[in-house]
């Protein structure tokens, strides 16, 4: 009875596995594959970078269109000569229904040992879900080595700290430094996120102030608008005001600048100076800065609509 059973069993399960195979191509499917070997095999006679580079923006296109098989196809054929590729296969592994975490990681870390940012930040978000904190922290790390776009630099510490609880090993803490140190006396945008890693992360205020105000010794362009910006976070008005105000008189009157210098005036409720401004930005030829000043017209209007109700 229980051999029965079992027979039965197994007769079943290779039912399910029968019925998992997939589905069959149609012609036009067919024909595609066939057209994207050819290609393939082409560039694998005598293989370029030009050629290469043809087949990855052929694979990035068929990703658009929804094609993800023949995009890996064409990935995997250039993976060697495009690093990029790796990334794009580790990700063709990451979601439903072709989820497989070994491939993932495996090409994931193809890709970050090619210098692919993306792929460190992506392996760090990965890691740190996992609560793997070291490997987590190690990819972050590679991030800010990796890129000098401080968007993303800005992003890898920031969430290197949360996973840190803002404690961070005196081991790593110099490591960063030293890196921003290095980065920044050929790159501004750096030096800004030293002053941020001091500010936000340790609340060290008097090392930020120095960086900001060697910047602005060296004349660099944004080096007011900071200055400003950072003595507004700290509540020390009369300070932001006064860089505000140089920043316009040295710059001209820049949106950040003058947005800047209305959101001054508009916590120490100098109402109607802040009102001039917003009024001013309403002319911008920047649709963003349009809607923005519209945006920050009608709470002012709301705030003293509020008071005079009182």
């Amino acid at each position: 009875m229980y051999k029965k059973i079992l027979i039965l069993m197994i007769m079943l399960s290779l039912l399910v596995i029968s019925c998992r195979k997939k589905p069959k191509l149609n012609n036009e499917e067919i024909k595609i594959i066939d057209k994207v070997k050819i290609e393939i095999e082409e560039m694998k006679k005598n293989p370029t970078q030009e050629k290469a580079q043809a087949l990855f923006e052929k694979g990035k296109l068929q990703n658009k269109k929804l094609n993800p098989e023949i995009a890996k196809m064409y990935f995997e054929s250039v993976s060697e000569y495009i690093p990029m590729s790796n990334y794009y296969i580790a990700n063709y592994y990451r979601y439903p229904p072709r989820i497989n975490k070994a491939k993932y990681e495996k090409y994931m870390k193809k890709a970050s040992e090619q210098g692919i940012y993306k792929a460190s930040l992506d392996l760090g978000q990965y890691y740190a879900q996992k609560g793997d904190k070291v490997s987590a922290i190690n990819y972050f790390i590679k991030v800010v080595k990796q890129t000098n776009d401080p968007s993303w630099t800005g992003f890898a510490i920031k969430t290197y700290a949360e996973i840190e609880n803002k404690k961070i090993s005196n081991k790593k803490r110099k490591e960063i430094i030293k890196f921003l140190e290095e980065e920044g006396k050929t790159n501004y945008e750096m030096r800004v996120w030293l002053a941020r890693f001091y500010t936000e992360l340790e609340e060290n205020y008097a090392e930020a102030e120095k960086i900001y105000i060697g910047m602005e010794k060296e004349n660099y362009e944004k080096s007011e608008e900071l200055l400003g910006d950072f003595y507004l976070e700290q509540k020390k008005y009369e300070e932001s005001e006064k860089w505000y105000l140089k920043g316009i008189e040295k710059r001209g009157r820049t949106w950040k600048l003058l947005d800047g210098l209305a959101t001054l005036y508009e916590r120490t409720e100098r109402y109607e100076e802040s009102k001039k401004i917003y009024e001013e930005l309403l002319n911008s030829e920047d649709e963003f800065v349009r809607k923005r000043a519209a945006i920050d017209l009608e709470k002012i209007k709301k705030t003293n609509d509020l008071k005079g109700a009182f």
